[in-house]
């Protein structure tokens, strides 16, 4: 798409008049400013194609947004690089055996978390937020290592109004410079254990309006020693869990390659979760290690 775009959408999508560098001799009015977003370029292509009879259309764009440089005296812009993504109409396609279901926000989460996957990157963490241009409640800002790096969810109806956009529409916004930094960690390869794994569980109650997202990222973005996996693989409310608490099931696999491992090992690994997530996150070891 164009780097260069019109100027009162761009401030639709949420540009001040000093984020914007406009062009000394644009060629036209809908080219008269340099963006701030991808979002601008493939609202454009979306509506294009919704209006030539397109139903399910997904679309994502690698680029440069540009603003002011934030140096005194400085002429030059800076450049941030972004990916954004925006998908609209039905998740698969239609087919006898199944019940069309339109994408939502776990769609475009999911492809933002696939992009993380495939970058090697520690795990993105989600946190429900009203992010400006999206729907209220289907929105949340995307964190890595606690800094914000991007958005996802619903875009807000009244902004795709301006695009002639009638259709739900799902779209994640991802600035690249904090997430390159972390990209494609060393790798190494181990061969194939001939010991079997032993698997763990812990139970823990946390309070109702804790996200997974933050127990998730503790788990995958820490190197707990003698795991292979720590994953979150229950979620339960209800009967003999306190009010205004949910209790959460972590299962801790460990692989080992050279021996087994001894019991008081595990243990030792188990009690470090336990300490992190109840220190950062205030979860409640349920039953004892001992």
């Amino acid at each position: 798409n164009y780097t260069m775009v019109n100027a009162e959408k761009e401030k639709i999508l949420g540009a001040s008049e000093g984020q914007l560098l406009a062009l000394s001799n644009p060629m036209s009015d809908e080219q008269s400013v340099l963006r701030n977003s991808l979002y601008h370029g493939l609202l454009d292509s979306l509506a294009r194609n919704l209006r030539r009879g397109a139903r399910h259309v997904r679309f994502f764009e690698y680029g440069r947004a540009f603003f002011p440089s934030l140096g005194e005296g400085s002429v030059q812009a800076e450049e941030p690089v972004a990916v954004a993504a925006v998908a609209c109409g039905a998740r698969s396609p239609k087919h006898w055996s199944r019940v069309e279901e339109n994408i939502d926000y776990y769609d475009i989460r999911g492809a933002a978390e696939a992009l993380a996957a495939r970058l090697r990157i520690p795990a993105l963490e989600f946190r429900a937020a009203r992010v400006p241009n999206y729907h209220p409640y289907r929105s949340a800002e995307i964190l890595l290592e606690g800094q914000r790096v991007g958005e996802c969810g619903e875009l807000a109806p009244a902004l795709l109004r301006t695009w002639d956009i009638a259709a739900p529409v799902m779209a994640f916004h991802l600035w690249l410079p904090k997430i390159i930094e972390r990209a494609w960690p060393a790798v190494s390869f181990e061969p194939v254990s001939k010991w079997n794994p032993v698997r763990r569980d812990l139970s823990f109650f946390a309070d109702a309006a804790l996200e997974f997202s933050r127990v998730d990222a503790i788990l995958k973005n820490t190197r707990w020693p003698h795991a292979a996996a720590v994953r979150l693989v229950d979620l339960y409310a209800g009967a003999n869990v306190p009010a205004g608490k949910k209790s959460l099931a972590v299962e801790v696999e460990f692989q080992p390659h050279e021996k087994n491992l001894a019991e008081a090992d595990m243990t030792q690994t188990l009690r470090q979760i336990a300490s992190r997530l109840q220190s950062e996150l205030g979860l409640d070891l349920r039953g004892s290690l001992e």
